[in-house]
């Protein structure tokens, strides 16, 4: 059965907690302005049927299994021993044919294209082959990764691949323009302040042209600033309703950001993979991963705050 067969059968439950394990790290402070989280995954399960949240890109070094990813276009890719996930514009859904171990890296925003120097956005909503950007690395590093695996599966264990993939990925991320640097450095600025921010501002506060601004946002994030607002919009508000803190009270505010109910919904499902209702009740355990990691950046400056401010009421 294909990828859509598989996805449609109502018999197929997303990933239980029981089918799975992860640990993510934080990667050493000389990564870290690139690298939101390292993080290993290990599952024992024939097959895992989940939904990844929009996001800044990925590599992933597959130690056992294979799997497929879809995007909003309706692309299917097949996995790469190292996979290569470009910046997402929304929820991406996937298959992982199992017993499947593997270790990855989240990237910051500045990330992707330091690593890649690809454009983020032409290369946005893909999975490709890995061995493009770690060239010479591929078979030396992946080897090494599944002698570690190998064993049996522990933190000391878990901490040597960590090491081991930091230390392959030292010097080998391009510094960013220190122009662009301060434009993306601003543009987290302006989305922090507020859950709705209006675009104006934050060509009032770059020292450049929109324009500039525009072709920044896409080369690193992948987006215009424009879509940028709706993405974190929504990824925030997920964070809101999945906060155990989150009363009625914030629930009423929240939805004051969206043209109602439905456009919620939309935009939730769109950027998330899930209705607010499900993230309210209880997010499934790996959207939990991704929120998790989104509020560790949050704290670190790198993402927006997760709450709007007491005077932050949409315009």
């Amino acid at each position: 059965m294909g990828f859509d067969g598989l996805w449609v059968d109502r018999s197929l439950a997303l990933s239980e907690p029981q089918d799975f394990t992860i640990n993510t790290v934080r990667p050493p402070e000389s990564l870290a302005p690139y690298i939101n989280s390292f993080y290993t995954f290990r599952s024992e399960s024939n097959l895992i049927r989940d939904v990844q949240p929009a996001s800044f890109g990925h590599v992933m070094f597959f130690l056992n299994g294979a799997g497929e990813a879809r995007f909003i276009d309706g692309t299917i890719f097949e996995s790469h021993p190292i996979s290569l996930i470009g910046p997402s514009t929304s929820a991406m859904q996937y298959l992982v044919k199992g017993p499947f171990h593997c270790i990855g890296l989240a990237f910051h925003p500045a990330g992707y294209f330091s690593f890649t120097g690809q454009n983020a956005k032409d290369s946005s909503n893909q999975l490709i082959d890995g061995k493009r950007a770690l060239e010479d690395l591929q078979l030396q590093l992946l080897g090494k990764l599944k002698e570690l695996n190998a064993g049996s599966p522990s933190e000391e264990n878990d901490q040597k691949m960590f090491g081991l993939l930091a230390q392959h990925l030292e010097g080998r991320f391009k510094p960013v323009r220190q122009k662009h640097d301060d434009a993306i450095t601003k543009m987290f600025e302006w989305l922090n302040s507020s859950l709705s921010p209006e675009l104006s501002e934050l060509y009032d506060i770059v020292e450049i042209s929109p324009r500039q601004m525009q072709r920044i946002c896409n080369d690193h994030i992948g987006c215009s600033p424009k879509y940028l607002i709706r993405k974190y919009r929504a990824i925030r508000a997920s964070m809101i309703l999945n906060d155990p803190d989150c009363d009625n009270a914030k629930r009423d505010q929240l939805s004051d950001y969206f043209y109602d109910q439905p456009h919620m919904i939309r935009e939730l499902n769109l950027f998330t993979g899930r209705t607010p209702k499900i993230i309210d009740q209880e997010a499934t355990p790996l959207l939990q991963m991704w929120l998790d990691r989104a509020k560790a950046a949050e704290k670190s400056g790198i993402y927006p705050q997760i709450s709007p401010k007491e005077d932050d009421h949409p315009q």
